[in-house]
């Protein structure tokens, strides 16, 4: 698991090849990811 902010970037960067486009668009791509993962997490809490 990624633990930080900096490790994501570096990370996208590396497989983006250093171009500054395509790391932009993968970054968004994660948070996109990474937001419906949380919001189905949400959905699933037991409601009191």
């Amino acid at each position: 698991m990624i633990k930080s902010a900096t490790a994501v970037k570096a990370k996208i960067k590396n497989k983006a090849g250093g171009n500054s486009d395509k790391s932009q668009i993968m970054l968004r791509i994660y948070l996109m990811e990474r937001l419906l993962e949380r919001v189905s997490l949400l959905e699933q809490l037991p409601k009191n």
